[in-house]
């Protein structure tokens, strides 16, 4: 009975850390459509109402600039903007 809880436990532990991995992932990921859309802007277009938001929200990911992950990233984003 106590191997069985704790197989439980370890597969709810599993299952958390899981989660957390691919919301943090799609977090990252979702940078690339983001930039497409907010890419297609023209500087005489006002900005949308959320992009106070966005940005703030992305922010995490505009400090990873000067570090090692920079360049995937930019290389990311390229693929989804188009330049």
């Amino acid at each position: 009975m106590g191997d069985q809880r704790e197989v439980s436990e370890r597969s709810r532990t599993f299952s958390i850390l899981l989660f957390f991995i691919m919301a943090l992932l799609l977090y990252v990921l979702s940078v690339g459509p983001v930039a497409r859309y907010y890419g297609k802007m023209t500087s005489d277009m006002p900005m949308p109402p959320g992009y106070r938001f966005v940005e703030a929200f992305y922010y995490p990911i505009l400090c990873l600039r000067e570090t090692p992950l920079e360049p995937p990233l930019d290389f990311y984003v390229r693929l989804w903007v188009g330049e």
